[in-house]
């Protein structure tokens, strides 16, 4: 009863969400998601392409020292960053949030905010249903697991902890990074849009902060939310061309 009691705010937010999703393939919004995976071809700078690969290479082979100099930071400024970044990300508080404005945007019938609702929610549900996948192919052992930063594959340890084994990527920073990136593709304002993506690098450093995930967990992470709301944006475009 008690864990079923536990699971009742994610049992509730997967249903809100699956609601959400009808209501829009009602509305059609997916109608053209055919065409667009058949004509999608996303424009990748080779530089900017070589510069991030090298930043992750980077991040990865200096793990074990960004992690102890981020957890060492010093005064109350760091923590205040780490609360703050552990309360957008934890659990299921983005999904209730967007969830909610999206109601709330369909009782006043405002479509304009129904679809940038649903847009951010798209968005994050790819980049968190990716980082899952990733989560059991890479089976990498946290910080918390003190195997140190090259322990992936570790298949007999999940039968006993699968937590401890699940830090590639990091699932809340993937949730927080493509509502984010969403945004920040789909914003005009050039101030806020950078601001944006200050709310995944907060929930990042959270997590690092509290020994969950390794930084390049993190930086995956909002890689992945970021690319995944560069898509969604792109495919809401050639729907409006369309319309």
């Amino acid at each position: 009863m008690e864990r079923l009691l536990g699971a009742l705010p994610k049992i509730s937010v997967v249903v809100f969400v699956i609601v959400i999703f009808f209501n829009e393939i009602r509305k059609g919004y997916f109608d053209n998601m055919k065409t667009f995976s058949q004509t999608f071809k996303p424009k990748i700078h080779v530089i900017t392409l070589i510069c991030v690969v090298v930043a992750i290479a980077g991040v990865f082979l200096f793990d074990p020292y960004l992690l102890k100099t981020l957890q060492g930071l010093p005064g109350s400024f760091p923590q205040k960053i780490a609360d703050f970044g552990g309360m957008i990300g934890r659990n299921v508080n983005p999904w209730f949030f967007l969830g909610t404005v999206y109601l709330a945007a369909v009782v006043i019938r405002q479509r304009k905010w129904q679809q940038v609702v649903f847009g951010s929610l798209f968005s994050c549900v790819c980049a968190s249903a990716i980082s899952s996948i990733l989560k059991f192919l890479f089976l990498r052992a946290r910080p918390i697991a003190e195997l140190g930063h090259l322990s992936f594959f570790n298949l007999s340890g999940l039968a006993k902890d699968a937590r401890a084994f699940q830090s590639f990527t990091s699932g809340d920073v993937a949730v927080v990074a493509g509502i984010a990136g969403y945004l920040f593709f789909g914003m005009k304002n050039q101030y806020l849009r950078w601001i944006v993506l200050l709310f995944p690098i907060a929930t990042s450093f959270a997590r690092i902060n509290g020994n969950k995930h390794w930084p390049s967990d993190t930086v995956m992470a909002m890689i992945l939310g970021i690319c995944m709301g560069y898509i969604v944006t792109n495919y809401e475009t050639m729907n409006q061309k369309r319309a």
